[in-house]
This record gives structure tokens, C-alpha cells and sequence, in this order.
């Protein structure tokens, strides 16, 4: 037999495997020469062999946890790094929220009522401007009278 190692054997199990095997291969030299078989000796190298098989068949799965061990390690690495970033932008909106706080805290409720009478007031104004400035081409075109219509442009120029 060669002495060929195993695809999956790690190297540094090569050598002690090497060695049993060159051994078993003395040995049954040694008992094709001899008459009587001397059975311990081939007992205790096929022990070894197993043990040496159940060692590397171990190391394997050792390495298959720890390899998968690291691949968590390293999901939890980086997700770590996300919630840290996250922690950081949480507490910068938190502050920008007290700061606005404050800042609105100098204004008492009818200040934002008025706002929002004027945004309505506004919203009406620009609806009945749209409804005179129909009515009024309206009647233009219809007594063939010219009239300018300010556009939006004009308007920012006032």
C-alpha cells in the first residue's frame, strides 16, 4: 500500500499517520515471513490507527464549529458597529429635538394659531385671485378688451 495521505488529514497529522501506516506495512510483511502471527503487535497499530482516524475525523469538527464561531463573531462585529452608529445619530436627533424645544418654547400657542390663520387666509386669497382673474378674461375676451394679467414673475418683481 502507498502511503498517500487522506484528502481531509491535516498536514500535521500526516506524519504520525505516515508512520502507522509504514508500521502495518511492516508488519504484515513480518507475517507473511513468519509461521506463528504475533496478533498484539497488529492489535495495537490497528488501535492506533483508529485512534489517530477518530483524532483527525475531532480536529475536524472542531475547526467546522470554530470557523462558524468566527463567522458569528464577525455578523456580531459589524452589527455592533451599526448600532453604535445608530446610538450616535439617535442622540444627535435627541439634541437637535431639545434645542428646537427650546427655541419654540419662547412662542406662546396664539403665535402658531395666527400662522396658521394666515396660511389659510392666504390659501382663500390666491383662490379668489384665480376666480377674478378667470371672470376677468372672461369678460375681456368677450367685449374684445385687452388685458394684462400679471404673471407670477411680475409679481416677484413688486
Amino acid at each position: 500500500t502507498s502511503s498517500t495521505p487522506h484528502p481531509d488529514t491535516c498536514e500535521a497529522e500526516q506524519p504520525d499517520l505516515a508512520a502507522v501506516k509504514d508500521q502495518l506495512e511492516r508488519l504484515e510483511a513480518k507475517l507473511d515471513s513468519r509461521s506463528e502471527v504475533d496478533t498484539t503487535e497488529v492489535h495495537r497499530i490497528n488501535f492506533a490507527n483508529i485512534k489517530v482516524e477518530f483524532e483527525n475525523i475531532t480536529l475536524r469538527r472542531e475547526v467546522s464549529v470554530l470557523r462558524k464561531v468566527q463567522e458569528v463573531v464577525e455578523v456580531g462585529t459589524t452589527t455592533c458597529h451599526r448600532c453604535s452608529l445608530m446610538e450616535e445619530d439617535n442622540e444627535k436627533l435627541h439634541r437637535d429635538i431639545e434645542r428646537l424645544k427650546l427655541e419654540l418654547g419662547h412662542f406662546e400657542k396664539y403665535f402658531f394659531d395666527e400662522v396658521e390663520d394666515l396660511k389659510f387666509n392666504y390659501k382663500q386669497a390666491v383662490k379668489t385671485s384665480l376666480l377674478y382673474e378667470g371672470q376677468l378674461k372672461s369678460i375681456s375676451h368677450k367685449y374684445h378688451i385687452k388685458v394684462d394679467v400679471l404673471t407670477h414673475n411680475d409679481v416677484e418683481r413688486l
